[in-house]
């Protein structure tokens, strides 16, 4: 029998430090078995900027529908790790920290989306939540200049992009909205 707050398969004194942990990910939905009866089953410790890189390298593939639920979220990443291999998504990781710092990054809204997605599905706003300048896409900065060239950048695109105020989390932010837009005009 496992111990709350300890790995299954594991014996009762070994703490699972790592959480949130995925969803299992099975064959009947994200992979074909056919002529493939062997299962490796395996945990591999992601961080949210590794998560955030593997989503954003899609850029090209997936769509937001492709990442509402949170299993989407995770199946996709850890499909793109499987595919790519972690030192891929390394790379990706490190070219968009080099590429925060210009406007060259090549899809900046999709890298607002998969960080807010990531930070829905871990629970963990993290970095969003330490910045000084947060829009509700899930971009966060602590200079005043970008974050003003981002909201200029968004200009009567929806959902609406403005500054959160200090306090509010994304998921309070997300709920607002949602609960925003299915309300009638009044």
């Amino acid at each position: 029998m496992t111990t709350p707050g300890t790995r299954s398969g594991t014996p009762d004194d070994v703490l699972d430090a790592v959480r949130p942990a995925s969803p299992v990910i099975t064959a009947d939905r994200w992979f074909d078995a056919d002529g493939r009866p062997y299962i490796a089953r395996m945990e591999l410790p992601l961080s949210a900027e590794e998560m955030v890189a593997a989503l954003y390298g899609e850029h090209a593939r997936l769509i937001p529908a492709d990442l509402e639920a949170d299993e989407d979220v995770w199946a996709h990443a850890a499909l793109v790790v499987v595919q790519d291999g972690l030192h891929e998504i390394e790379r990706i990781a490190a070219k968009i920290r080099k590429q925060k710092q210009s406007p060259t990054l090549a899809v900046p809204e999709w890298l607002a989306f998969c960080r807010r997605r990531v930070a829905e599905v871990t629970g963990d706003p993290g970095q969003w939540q330490a910045a000084k300048h947060r829009c509700p896409c899930g971009y966060a900065t602590d200079d005043a200049d970008a974050f003003d060239e981002h909201l200029g950048g968004t200009d009567g695109t929806e959902p609406e992009h403005f500054e959160v105020a200090d306090g509010w989390t994304l998921p309070q932010v997300t709920q607002w909205q949602t609960a925003m837009a299915a309300s009638p005009d009044e």
